[in-house]
């Protein structure tokens, strides 16, 4: 720890001293986290930001779904690096702040976090824009809608009338010497509720009964989010860069239910229950980077961020029936914070044709994890009559340590058009024992065989190839909460889970792509193939809490291996007024893994171990378009043959094998952009819906729509 420590400091204070005047800006390379690759040579798949603004949303993967994996891609399956910054939540920033977002399609995910079956994602935030100062406003409403076909053996249940908002101003301001902006928003998201709905029954030895549901409160989140940033020049050859974001968010829920039934009696109150649950959560993100040009060829990065989450969660349950009623309050708190120290340093030399690029990053991090829930129960015989008794329970958890990270890494690159990287990662915790203080590998190559031969500018044919181990180096992840659901135990899965961290198991854990891609016409038509195959184990484990129901699963020995083919076709009509981006991708996947389901409590039964497979598919289609002031977004989203090998029934979970197809309009929009006199930047206004046509049986986790009115007003 001591020598990690000395190597920090030292680089470090070689990057902060130096008066070497060359250009600060490191444009070249993505920025993954913990290792830098060219871009060139990085097969990825990348979205604008401005394709997403006029799409309702409160989690970004619901955005980008039909540009990466389609169904595959939710909020479960990715791993997202923000400015360089593993595991930030890219959902406390508005969409607005965005430039770009990444899908990296290489082997070193694992390596930067994107652990199990996840994906990786870059995210580029925006920091103000070419002119001197900048003034914008956006906004958009929207009614949300839903149907509950698998709620009601009547048929479908039609929600009642529930609203999405979404509101930001942000202005920037550019001085002799740096650069201030900052954004404030507000967004409004509620999961529909069922109408209040009466079903009249009917029994043989009790006579008639019926049943009332009613939804007091729909499940609503309010989220406000603040960002301000600064960015300033120091000396010549320093860029400093200043992140702060602060998130509050407020969510409510509560709904009632009532059982009547008359035998020769006038209607009685036989069965009731409500349950009422108010939660909110702060999210508090720091860093400062810092970008430097050391010497010729010599750049460096530090940086320095804190993170912190707090949220709390109130549940009040009461059941009753004519006797008596019983009363449970939950409370939950869950804290979590990050504190990671980083410092990455590259070095290009040219040799002849070649160039040579060493590079080394440390990583020092601290995190913090402490969980807390608290449940109190008691029971009434009647009103008039004192508490009959009174339960109640803890459970308490913390997890507390430090990692330092080594990541060594070299790369050859001969004429721009072929590459070779490598590298180790090592783990020099002070918490892992000497057998588990491994370097783990790892290798990509990339070609591109018509440069190698012919030297075409308009024509590219890359090969890609990578390879990875690693383990969990324990991101901690601070997730703010939304209504989008969690996918069921089959694919994707929710990665929240801790590995099995033992040393039989350490070697397992494996990473292996392979691409193609063929670019003419300078990129503007592209076709590519990505294959990818993993092998992992983990353990999925959540907590009981007040807001929600969940088990512990047990996975091993996952395997995956997953196919995807894309075509794109980027500015086409360039010669007149209309201009058409499109992309289409189909991805398959063959999963294998070995189940344990061990419910704490599923009506007294535990189920056994499974073996499954599964190969579902999906096919997607994203397009945009533009003619004149207009513009026009449309996006298909499709699934096939996803089975759903969990299905939770009232009181117990049952496993069953039901293979569903889904086709769904995930996203419609019309613009027109306004000429208004004062407005220098222009307005937009829009029109906007998502989910607009969905198939009768779904597996989509979210099958709300939308559709609304919004605005843009640039100064």
């Amino acid at each position: 720890m001591i020598r990690f420590i000395k190597i920090f400091v030292t680089l470090t204070s070689v990057a902060l001293c130096s008066n070497a005047v060359f250009a600060q800006s490191d444009s070249i390379h993505l920025d993954m986290g913990r290792v830098k690759m060219r871009k060139e040579f990085v097969q990825t798949v990348t979205i604008r930001g401005k394709d997403l603004q006029q799409i309702p949303f409160a989690n970004l993967a619901e955005a980008v779904n039909v540009w990466f994996h389609g169904a595959f891609t939710n909020k479960s399956t990715v791993t997202y690096v923000v400015d360089g910054v593993i595991a930030l939540d890219p959902n406390a920033i508005s969409i607005e702040d965005i430039e770009e977002v990444t899908l990296v399609q290489n082997a070193l995910a694992l390596v930067n976090g994107a652990v199990g079956q996840n994906q990786l994602i870059l995210i580029k935030t925006r920091h103000g824009g070419a002119d001197t100062s900048g003034l914008s406003v956006n906004g958009y409403s929207a009614i949300a809608s839903t149907n509950y076909q698998y709620e009601s053996a009547a048929g479908n249940v039609p929600s009642a009338f529930n609203t999405f908002h979404n509101y930001k101003v942000s202005a920037y301001k550019t001085f002799s010497n740096f650069k201030i902006g900052g954004s404030a928003g507000w967004l409004h998201d509620v999961y529909p509720a069922k109408r209040d709905s009466l079903v009249k029954l009917r029994y043989e030895d009790a006579g008639e009964s019926a049943v009332t549901m009613n939804t007091l409160t729909p499940q609503n989140i309010n989220r406000f989010r603040l960002r301000t940033y600064i960015v300033a020049p120091l000396h010549k050859n320093h860029i400093a860069l200043l992140n702060a974001n602060y998130v509050l968010q407020f969510a409510a829920h509560e709904k009632e239910f009532r059982h009547f039934f008359t035998d020769f009696r006038p209607l009685t109150t036989w069965h009731y229950y409500s349950d009422k649950r108010l939660g909110n959560t702060s999210l508090v993100h720091l860093n400062f980077n810092l970008n430097s040009a050391l010497a010729q060829g010599l750049h460096n990065t530090f940086s320095v961020t804190h993170s912190s989450l707090n949220e709390n969660v109130y549940r009040e349950f009461i059941s009753g029936e004519r006797l008596g009623r019983d009363i449970k309050l939950d409370t939950t708190e869950n804290k979590g914070g990050n504190f990671v120290l980083q410092n990455h340093l590259v070095y290009t030399q040219a040799v002849g044709s070649w160039a040579i690029e060493p590079a080394i990053n440390l990583t020092a991090k601290y995190i913090n994890k402490e969980y807390k829930f608290r449940s109190i129960k008691k029971s009434l015989i009647s009103s008039i009559y004192p508490e009959r008794y009174l339960e109640r329970s803890d459970y308490n958890s913390s997890i507390e340590g430090k990692i330092y990270l080594v990541t060594p890494n070299l790369s050859f690159i001969y004429k721009n058009s072929f590459s070779i990287q490598g590298g180790l990662v090592f783990d020099a915790s002070p918490d892992l024992s000497d057998d588990l203080k491994k370097a783990t590998p790892f290798i990509t190559l990339t070609a591109d065989v018509v440069e190698l031969v012919s030297n075409d500018s308009n024509v590219n044919w890359k090969l890609y190839g990578s390879y990875a181990k690693a383990v969990n180096y324990n991101e901690n992840s601070l997730l703010l909460s939304d209504l989008t659901p969690t996918p069921p135990s089959q694919y994707p899965f929710d990665t929240r889970f801790m590995w099995a961290y033992h040393q039989e198991n350490f070697e397992k854990p494996y990473n292996l792509q392979l691409g193609s891609s063929l670019a003419l016409s300078g990129n503007n038509y592209t076709i590519s193939y990505h294959f990818e195959e993993r092998n992992w184990i983990g353990l999925f484990s959540t907590p009981p809490s007040a807001w929600v129901s969940t088990y512990p699963f047990f996975y091993d020995n996952i395997e995956s291996s997953t196919h995807r083919v894309s075509m794109g076709l980027k500015d086409l009509f360039t010669a007149s007024v209309v201009k058409w981006n499109t992309h289409l991708q189909a991805s398959f996947i063959k999963l294998n893994y070995k189940e344990w389901l061990e419910p704490m409590r599923i009506a007294n039964e535990a189920m056994g171990r499974q073996d499954n497979e599964s190969r579902p598919w999906s096919l997607t289609m994203a397009n945009r378009f533009s003619f004149g002031e207009f513009t026009f977004g449309l996006d298909m989203l499709t699934s096939f043959d996803q089975k759903l090998l969990q299905k939770k029934e009232y009181r117990r979970l049952v496993v069953v094998d039901s293979h569903y197809n889904t086709i769904s309009l995930q996203n419609l929009f019309l613009g027109y952009k306004l000429n208004v006199k004062g407005l220098p930047n222009g307005a937009e206004i829009f029109a906007s819906s998502r989910n607009i046509t969905l198939n009768g049986k779904s597996n989509l986790q979210d099958t709300r729509s939308y559709n609304g009115i919004g605005f843009r007003i640039a100064l």
